[in-house]
């Protein structure tokens, strides 16, 4: 955090230098230097501070992975390292419940806006394979089922009222108001299937990608404005949700987005005969 306000400091302390010899020369100040000075006015009220760090989950519980805050910030959902259940924390009540416990059930689950409702894939392989996407009601600790299949099915994905996801390379939507499914959809959706990254806006489109780069997964972040797609060789590629390239995150082990926002958050690991030795965010 020093390390932090260090920078800032120095930014600004080159920055005023670099006006005063501007305002020297011309007597006039640039709409540029009327900016910095309005943001050093906002820094003076900027103050940074942690006020407690503190352990949610006892670690004797088991194991978690992929902890996620409910858009309305009231609640932590996360995983089990095996992706087979579904947990909560509630902030306000300083709270823990286990909500699912399904095989896959964790992998990619979605979020309701108000943090009330969970959407997720379960994924049955013993006897005759079947999946299954499926609700889960934190009020009436209800489960429905929306969409079953034989056929292999992909996570879902939460769009405002629709469930978009791919049904053996077939991509299909849900309006989870009349539970009505269709392959057309009106804004575009973007998915790897069998390493290529293929959009679907009124027909289904391949996304070209360099040479021998192949695309392993892709996710969308919270608000559907950018899908982050995982390669083979060059990290992450950042799309918007048009489907057009917008960055490229060469080093980064996972990226996420904060909601409405630009700012990324990213993880950089290292390894050593498959143990990690060094891991920066």
């Amino acid at each position: 955090m020093k390390n932090i306000f260090l920078a800032i400091s120095i930014f600004l302390f080159s920055c005023c230098v670099q006006e005063r010899e501007i305002d020297n020369s011309e007597n006039k100040k640039s709409i540029h230097q009327q900016d910095l000075e309005k943001a050093k006015s906002n820094f003076s009220d900027f103050n940074f501070e942690i006020t407690e760090n503190k352990i949610l989950i006892d670690k004797s519980i088991g194991k978690f992975r992929n902890p996620q805050f409910s858009i309305n910030g009231e609640k932590i959902f996360f995983t089990t390292e095996n992706f087979n259940e579904i947990w909560a924390y509630d902030l306000n009540s300083e709270t823990i419940n286990k909500l699912v416990s399904l095989p896959q059930c964790g992998f990619n689950f979605q979020i309701s806006k108000n943090g009330d409702v969970l959407f997720f894939r379960n994924k049955v392989t013993h006897g005759k394979k079947s999946y299954s996407i499926l609700s889960y009601s934190l009020n009436t600790k209800k489960m429905d089922v929306i969409y079953n299949s034989d056929k292999r099915l992909s996570p879902p994905l939460l769009a405002d009222s629709l469930i978009f996801l791919v049904e053996d390379g077939i991509p299909l939507n849900i309006n989870l108001s009349n539970k009505k499914i269709k392959k057309e959809f009106d804004t575009p959706f973007l998915f790897v299937d069998n390493n290529e990254l293929l959009k679907v806006y009124k027909k289904i489109d391949t996304l070209k990608i360099p040479n021998n780069i192949k695309p392993i997964e892709s996710y969308y972040s919270k608000d559907l404005e950018n899908v982050f797609v995982l390669t083979n060789s060059v990290g992450y590629l950042v799309y918007n949700k048009m489907g057009e390239p917008i960055n490229n995150f060469r080093e980064a082990n996972f990226l996420s987005k904060l909601y409405k926002s630009n700012l990324i958050v990213l993880t950089k690991e290292s390894y050593d005969d498959q143990k990690l030795i060094d891991s920066k965010m």
